[in-house]
């Protein structure tokens, strides 16, 4: 019995000890991948997160091994071999991670999150209230890697009567920065405008708006510097001088004071206000001293300017042909010798063909009994503002022969100024002003100039009775050019270019007596 067991146990065996062989399980391989996190919002530039990959195999153990890992939007983002995540700009994308041609992926969003707001310009100007500041306010947005955040909206709120800002808002710019002007408050003081975005990130703005003086960053002179004069007497032209702030703009209202040292004169006003222009004037009066004198344009508490003259005697330091002549007009042997009472004597100066080319405005000063001048046939090109301003009685004024352009206000002065010459000048047009205060002037000739002709040219010259304008040029005569003299009595036109006459171009001639024409065409 026993034998037979074993044999029949052998036979069952067998077969299935082949069964087994034939069933071996196959070798493991990855047949997923999990990547963690799922997703991940990155909200600056630079920003980095880690992400892990785990392959699993067929059985749903770990399966060893390396994944390689890729990003579908490097624009967005950079993934290097450790898994590890980097931003590089706003946008969405897939962390793809393989291993044996097995993936798994997750989601990878950038969006810059504005954490920083600084004001990078305009802030702590000083201005005026009620006025525009001069430099913008300029703001810039930031993720929390200091990289500029692009298309925010920044709001720009001013605290309480700190004025207002134009735009209110604005969006940021490819440098990540919003500009806006602020005009400050009417109150003096601290003002304060804050720029915010959503997140509640801001930065503050200051200004201080000042009082005039407070603004008051250089006073200058204007005109009126250098002059001279006799000890005690005032200076022919006003001390004009301006103040300015720090963005050389003009202050209106400012107070300047005036001031000398002992001995050197004084100002009348020593103190103004400024006007429009931030300018002031004054008339010095110098000091009982001669040689340098000096006067102090200041602002109270803030900076100033230093104008000087010079307290002469006789007429030293005055043009040297014009010095020369007035020393031998009173029979003196040196400048100081010509006092202010010999120099009211001179009735004639003639000072033709001297060669003079320029004038100072002091040249005729004293000469107030002057009636007759002569000045033709130099070099001059211009005449100091102010130089006839002395001569009340001068009746006869010469200056031919130069190469003058009369400026507005030149002749002012000359209430008593009968004849005026300004032929061979090359003149090419006279301003409307240019005769402004010649109420008595009778002899006008500008002959042998280039003027071209205007309605109204002599509207000043009310009382003229002789106009010469022969060697002009003239091409026509426009209606109105000669409106306002109704007391001229002769024109003399000859050697004009004038083909042919108008109808009206005479009237308002009504005086008229010798009209000329001849050389014409």
């Amino acid at each position: 019995m026993t034998r037979v067991t074993v044999a029949y146990a052998s036979r069952v065996l067998l077969p299935l000890a082949l069964t087994a062989c034939s069933t071996d399980p196959e070798p493991p391989k990855a047949t997923s991948i999990e990547v963690t996190p799922v997703a991940a919002a990155l909200t600056f530039l630079g920003q980095e997160a880690v992400f892990i990959a785990k392959a699993t195999d067929q059985y749903g153990n770990d399966f060893p091994g390396t994944v390689a890992w890729t990003s579908d939007a490097s624009a967005v983002f950079t993934v290097n071999s450790s898994g590890i995540v980097r931003a590089v700009a706003n946008g969405t994308g897939s962390v793809r991670a393989e291993l044996d041609g097995v993936s798994g992926a997750a989601t990878v969003t950038v969006t810059q999150l504005p954490t920083i707001v600084e004001g990078v310009g305009g802030d702590e100007q000083r201005g005026r209230p009620g006025r525009v500041l001069m430099d913008p306010l300029v703001v810039r947005v930031a993720d929390a890697g200091d990289t500029p955040v692009v298309g925010v909206e920044v709001s720009f709120s001013p605290s309480s009567g700190s004025g207002s800002v134009t735009p209110a808002t604005e969006t940021t710019d490819a440098d990540g920065e919003a500009r806006a002007r602020w005009a400050l408050g009417a109150a003096f003081g601290r003002q304060s405008v804050t720029a915010s975005v959503a997140t509640g990130a801001s930065a503050v703005f200051s200004a201080m708006a000042l009082r005039p003086d407070e603004l008051a960053d250089s006073v200058e002179v204007v005109s009126g510097d250098g002059q001279k004069a006799w000890p005690g007497k005032p200076l022919r032209l006003p001390i004009v001088v301006r103040v300015l702030d720090e963005h050389a703009e003009p202050i209106r209202s400012a107070n300047i004071l005036f001031d000398a040292p002992p001995g050197h004169g004084s100002a009348d006003p020593d103190s103004v206000k400024s006007d429009g222009a931030g300018e002031v004037t004054t008339t010095w009066t110098l000091g009982d001293k001669v040689g340098l004198q000096l006067l102090t344009a200041s602002v109270s508490g803030g900076p100033s300017a230093r104008v000087a003259a010079t307290g002469i005697e006789g007429v030293c330091g005055r043009t040297a042909q014009i010095e020369d002549a007035l020393i031998s007009a009173v029979g003196a042997s040196t400048c100081e010798e010509v006092t202010e009472h010999r120099l009211s004597e001179i009735r004639y100066l003639d000072l033709r063909e001297m060669g003079i080319s320029r004038l100072v405005a002091s040249d005729f000063e004293g000469l107030t009994q002057l009636e007759r001048l002569r000045l033709g046939a130099n070099r001059l090109t211009e005449l100091p503002p102010g130089v006839f301003a002395e001569l009340s009685n001068l009746r006869y004024l010469n200056l031919n022969g130069n190469e003058l352009d009369p400026s507005v206000g030149l002749f002012t002065g000359l209430s008593r100024l009968g004849a005026l010459h300004l032929a061979g000048n090359q003149l090419t047009d006279l301003p409307a002003g240019s005769f402004a205060g010649l109420s008595d002037l009778k002899h006008l000739s500008l002959s042998f100039n280039q003027l071209g002709p205007r309605p109204g040219m002599f509207a000043e010259l009310s009382n003229l009775k002789l106009l010469s304008l022969a060697y002009n040029g003239l091409p026509d005569l426009p209606v109105g050019m000669f409106s306002g003299l109704a007391n001229l009595e002769q024109l003399e036109l000859e050697q004009n270019e004038l083909r042919e006459l108008v109808p009206g171009a005479f009237s308002g001639l009504s005086g008229l007596r010798v009209l000329s024409l001849w050389g014409n065409e």
